[in-house]
């Protein structure tokens, strides 16, 4: 599906005042030139206004020599090639960066260690489907350009067949954000925040849902807002977004969806928690249970363990405390431990804890004042909350 009209016209106006300020006027061949390759991108989904520097470089280059020289309709073959390039390398760096931080990965869930994040393609998976009045949207990076997103939420607003709009938003820590229009003329739009451990951690995405509804024309004062979070709260630092799937299969439920579109299993397996890491093991089945996502064919975008044969030695760099929780978490995890690279990122963790505890007095104060947690020190919290759960001090 291409991008809508608005979007596309947007995205041409500004690459052309953005050329003018660095390169002067565009003349007619420029100008189409620039509108011809706007409109190959928009076609594929792509808003070219928002892309990097480099690609923006690429662009500008090409406009000011090659369409002087050569047909328009090959300049800008020519260019969509060049940027398309640059694309796809700027996709790799990405994908690296995550995978150094432990943030990306292609494989299925049930492929990856237990305690990996959903990524994108994962929460795709396991959101429930779009049904009847009820309209599921894809996953949306909080931080990236929410032009797509705003043009999906207007669609579904001028629909009169969708009532309730669902919204999975990440990355980092996923939440859930659930907009309902009013029934009657003059009533209050209903936006449900949902964090999966509680309502004020949804506090920390209002900002974000008001800036976007804002942007769809609805302001602040014609929205009613509530903060829920699951009837057993998140209480680790990895399963945020099986505990968003759980509530949006909840929710299309008790909004009257067809039951193909939600799983009862699922509601029930989010309604009873994460203890024992029973959600993600549910989650986990239900991914080995299904057709599996195929990774990408370029072995680069996968995410490799380090040999297993690397040994790790905790006698040298662990006390005998450290040891005993080390111990206690192979042994826990033992189906997904035995790897060289999972071991050290362990032992990593538990030497570095002193850093995450004396973070704490900081993130109890924001808390005891009702200020929502950033992403980092609701993980970092967690994490320290686990720590002492098995013993452990700083």
């Amino acid at each position: 599906m291409a991008i809508g009209q608005a979007v596309k016209q947007t995205s041409f106006l500004t690459l052309g005042s953005s050329y003018e300020e660095a390169h002067g006027a565009l003349d007619v061949r420029q100008s189409e030139l620039l509108r011809q390759v706007n409109e190959l991108f928009a076609v594929t989904d792509l808003v070219l206004s928002k892309q990097s520097k480099a690609v923006e470089n690429i662009l500008f280059k090409a406009v000011s020599g090659l369409a002087k020289k050569v047909n328009l309709n090959t300049a800008s073959a020519q260019v969509e090639a060049q940027i398309n390039e640059q694309l796809a390398a700027e996709t790799y760096q990405n994908q690296n960066s995550h995978r150094r931080q432990g943030r990306f990965n292609v494989e299925p869930l049930h492929s990856r260690s237990l305690r990996n994040q959903m990524q994108d393609h994962d929460m795709t998976r396991f959101m429930p489907k779009s049904s009847g009045n009820i309209d599921v949207l894809a996953p949306v990076n909080r931080f990236e350009d929410t032009a797509l997103l705003q043009e999906a939420i207007q669609e579904a607003l001028a629909n009169e067949e969708i009532s309730h709009v669902v919204i999975p938003v990440g990355p980092g820590h996923w939440r859930g954000v659930y907009l309902s229009k009013p029934s009657v003329v003059g009533q209050l739009y209903r936006l449900e925040l949902f964090d999966p451990c509680g309502p004020n951690g949804a506090k920390a995405i209002q900002p974000f849902a008001e800036k976007l509804l804002a942007e769809c024309g609805i302001a602040k004062e014609k929205v009613d807002i509530e903060f829920t979070g699951p009837p057993v709260k998140q209480a680790d630092g990895y399963a945020c977004g099986d505990f968003v799937c759980g509530r949006s299969h909840e929710l299309m439920k008790s909004l009257g969806a067809d039951a193909s579109a939600f799983n009862e299993d699922v509601i029930s397996a989010y309604q009873r928690g994460n203890g024992d890491n029973a959600l993600r093991q549910f989650n986990r089945k239900l991914s080995r249970g299904n057709s599996p996502i195929e990774p990408t064919a370029h072995a680069e975008s996968r995410s490799v363990e380090p040999s297993s044969d690397t040994h790790v030695n905790t006698e040298v760099v662990l006390n005998d405390e450290e040891k005993r929780v080390f111990n206690k978490t192979i042994e826990s995890f033992s189906n997904v431990s035995s790897t060289s690279h999972y071991k050290q990122e362990l032992v990593s963790l538990i030497k570095s804890r002193g850093s995450l505890f004396s973070q704490m007095d900081g993130i109890s104060k924001k808390e005891k004042s009702e200020t929502a947690l950033s992403d980092e020190e609701l993980a970092t919290k967690l994490q320290v909350e686990e720590f002492k759960a098995v013993g452990l001090k700083p």
